[in-house]
């Protein structure tokens, strides 16, 4: 059996494991979308092309995503006026197991979320997706719209606070310089302690288009929280985290 049978054998299983998981855990249904966008523009009917191009994208996210290290970017399935364009991406702090099984529902809880609707965006904790029947590629997605989750514990450190603005608009350029668009790093300050960071931006974005989601999203977490040790900002379109004081990296556990 060739690696790639295996590979897809074992996102197989993955997603079997999780199915089954889920069975047992239906009643409480953790796994809610944080956020979503539901155009009500247009619409489509069931067996229709563009369900059915639907489909066929939805299938690229459960498993042509997982094959490419939790990423569809600019896919396209179907003719002119029925079209479905679609991105899919996991966050970098999620791990594997968790960006498969975001991977594997979100498609099912798009359909529930936003029945019928021809462009839809989903932001769960470990992943995201976004669909339309226009094309929606290097744009970002309701810019103004974000998940944030912070530490209650205060600092009250003003070469913390400034050592974190730093590393953070140093992360970005680094992001930016990389084919991934994403970048993590720490920096010691002097009293000894540790800031850690993380930014992310989807990976269809133009470099103009990233570094205005992370920049904006950077100077709102700076702005809005500066005493707290640790926080994590996720949009549709960029994701800012950081850490103090922690023993390891908030980065890629993939």
């Amino acid at each position: 059996m060739d690696c790639h049978r295996l590979r897809r054998l074992a996102v197989m299983l993955v997603v079997l494991a999780v199915a089954c998981s889920l069975r047992a855990d239906a009643s409480d249904d953790p796994y809610q979308p944080e956020w979503r966008v539901c155009t009500p523009r247009g619409g489509f009917t069931h067996e229709s092309p563009y369900d059915k191009n639907l489909n066929a994208l939805f299938n690229m996210v459960s498993y042509d995503a997982v094959d490419n290290s939790g990423l569809l970017i600019n896919a396209t399935v179907g003719k002119p006026n029925d079209v479905a364009f679609g991105v899919a991406m996991c966050f970098q702090d999620s791990n594997w197991a968790d960006c498969v099984r975001c991977l594997d529902l979100a498609p099912s809880y798009a359909t529930r979320a936003c029945p019928y609707n021809r462009t839809v965006a989903l932001l769960f904790n470990d992943c995201i997706i976004r669909y339309s029947d226009e094309n929606f590629f290097s744009t970002v997605t309701d810019p103004d719209s974000r998940v944030g989750i912070v530490s209650t514990a205060y600092l009250n450190s003003s070469v913390v606070v400034e050592a974190r603005r730093q590393m953070l608009n140093k992360l970005v350029e680094e992001a930016l310089a990389s084919e991934p668009l994403w970048a993590y790093g720490n920096t010691t300050h002097k009293d000894g302690r540790r800031v850690y960071g993380l930014v992310q931006c989807r990976r269809d974005l133009s470099q103009d288009e990233c570094r205005t989601c992370l920049t904006n999203f950077v100077e709102y977490v700076l702005k809005n929280f500066p005493n707290n040790t640790d926080g994590s900002f996720k949009s549709i379109s960029c994701f800012v985290k950081y850490l103090t004081g922690a023993n390891s990296a908030p980065g890629s556990t993939r």
